[in-house]
């Protein structure tokens, strides 16, 4: 089953008043993993280390915007079939 792509969240800029919608690890692996690709050939695509990846897809950090947009066009290569 497909995760959801955002999680909602307490704000932490705002002392938990308010909800902001956060990328959730668990669609960034299965994209990822739906792809065929490896975490060391993410990293080298977005620039980043392995395990920084890692600690992005184990929810352990935040996910820039930048980064979840990469994944975004990922998942659409791999639902058009053009997933390498």
């Amino acid at each position: 089953m497909k995760p959801k792509k955002y999680l909602t969240m307490a704000c932490l800029s705002c002392e938990g008043t308010g909800l902001e919608q956060v990328a959730n690890p668990q669609w960034l692996q299965y994209v990822r993993k739906k792809s065929g690709l490896a975490l060391k050939q993410i990293s080298q695509q977005v620039g980043l280390s392995v395990s920084h990846i890692c600690s992005i897809e184990l929810g352990n950090k935040g996910c820039a915007d930048w980064i979840l947009k990469f994944y975004e066009k990922l998942e659409k290569k791999t639902v058009s079939g053009v997933a390498e």
